[in-house]
């Protein structure tokens, strides 16, 4: 919580199996993903950012985006088979490299 990752191999890493949680963070300079869930474990960010890294957000397994800002990293999303990305729709994601650009594969509503 409200912690900066930067200039590492990864970001914040989910292990299979794993329950994460990121809010008010902000993974910037990591060669590769700024944040990144393995497959089996889950992810919520929220409030935070990613930013000048390989992959803004890497899923295996499933994530779940509130609030996440990704801009100028090489790829903005990546989805690897079987895993999600879920969006509430209020991620400001640009201006990400030209790499194949990925948007979310499944959306929540707030109630």
């Amino acid at each position: 919580m409200n912690s900066r990752i930067d200039d590492n191999a990864t970001g914040v890493h989910g292990d299979a199996n794993s329950v994460t949680v990121v809010q008010g963070s902000t993974a910037t300079g990591n060669t590769g993903s700024g944040f990144e869930t393995a497959k089996g474990g889950a992810m919520t960010i929220i409030g935070s950012n990613s930013s000048l890294n390989g992959t803004g957000v890497n899923a295996a397994g499933i994530v779940v985006i509130n609030g996440v800002t990704v801009t100028k990293n090489a790829e903005n999303l990546t989805i690897v088979k079987g895993g999600s990305i879920l969006s509430f729709h209020n991620n400001p994601i640009g201006d990400n490299g030209a790499k194949k650009q990925t948007l979310p594969n499944g959306t929540l509503h707030l109630e």
